[in-house]
Parts: structure tokens; C-alpha cells; sequence
């Protein structure tokens, strides 16, 4: 069963357990956009970029929310698009 929602994936170059391709996988759950975010780190990229993850987050859920905003909180920087 695919969602009818957007997908974003966040993931660290250097995580053994979740590669790109396994990360890259979500794709195919979904008949809406999938976008890949890649930061520099391991399987807690979270904390060592966090200065980069969550603009990505506010910027995703921020529609949610009915932050008018949101567009102005685009995040830059970070690797996208599915490999």
C-alpha cells in the first residue's frame, strides 16, 4: 500500500545500518514527492547536524501547523534528491 503523502527522508553518509539505498527505499511508499536529505555522520547524524536538520524539519511540518511562514523557512545546505 502507497501513502498519498509526501515522503522526506533524513539520513547520515555514514550510518551502517541505513544506507542511501536502503534509505532511498521509502520511494516506493508513496504516489506523492519523496526527497532525501544526506548529512555528514552516522546512524545520530541528528545530533552532530542539528543545526542542519531542523530547519528541514520546521520547514516540513510547518504547513501542518498552519504556519504561514513555512515557505520563508526553505533550508539550504543540505544534499537532496533521491539517489
Amino acid at each position: 500500500v502507497k501513502l498519498n503523502h509526501n515522503i522526506v527522508a533524513l539520513g547520515g553518509l555514514s550510518d551502517p545500518d541505513v544506507g542511501v539505498e536502503k534509505l532511498s527505499g521509502w520511494a516506493g511508499y508513496t504516489t506523492k514527492d519523496f526527497t532525501m536529505h544526506l548529512f555528514e555522520g552516522d546512524h545520530f547524524f541528528i545530533q552532530s547536524s542539528q543545526r542542519l536538520v531542523l530547519p528541514i524539519i520546521n520547514f516540513v511540518l510547518a504547513p501542518l501547523a498552519g504556519n504561514s511562514r513555512a515557505k520563508e523557512a526553505e533550508p539550504g545546505g543540505s544534499r537532496q534528491g533521491a539517489a
